[in-house]
C-alpha cells in the first residue's frame, strides 16, 4: 500500500500538467493552426470546441472541423 500512494501521486501530478497544444482547423482547402494555447488537455479542447462553434457552426454545408493537436 504504502508504493501505491506515491504511484498515484506522481501519475495525479504529470496528469493535471499544462502542456501546448495546437487548434488545428481542416477543410477543403487544407489545414489552418488556428491558436496555440497552454494548457490541459480538456481545457484546450474545449476553447478549440468553442473556436469552432463561433466561427463556423453556423455555415449550411460546412467541411471544417476543429481539433487540438
Amino acid at each position: 500500500m504504502k508504493t501505491i500512494l506515491p504511484f498515484l501521486f506522481v501519475l495525479f501530478i504529470f496528469s493535471a500538467c499544462k502542456k501546448e497544444y495546437s487548434c488545428v482547423c481542416t477543410h477543403p482547402g487544407g489545414e489552418d493552426v488556428v491558436f496555440t494555447v497552454t494548457d490541459n488537455k480538456d481545457r484546450a479542447n474545449s476553447k478549440c470546441d468553442d473556436y469552432y462553434n463561433e466561427h463556423f457552426a453556423n455555415i449550411p454545408w460546412n467541411e471544417t472541423t476543429c481539433e487540438i493537436k
